[in-house]
């Protein structure tokens, strides 16, 4: 499978997956290392760590796939 995102969104992916804690053998944290560091091999940073101190997800979201 192929994802396109943008540098933005691929930063704010990167600062959710890095805040996830846990196992690395047996929680969802092995999955997000893996995303984490193939993201950082493309350059991409996690620019968004101040803003995260909770999550609030939004009713609908602003693209329509």
């Amino acid at each position: 499978m192929t994802l396109t995102l943008s540098k933005e969104e691929a930063e704010v992916v990167m600062t959710l997956v890095g805040s996830v804690t846990g196992s690395t053998e047996k929680s969802p944290r092995k999955h997000a290392d893996s995303v984490y560091y193939a993201l950082s091999a493309e350059g991409i940073t996690a620019a968004f760590r101040r803003h995260l101190d909770g999550f609030r997800f939004m009713e609908r979201p602003k693209h329509n796939w």
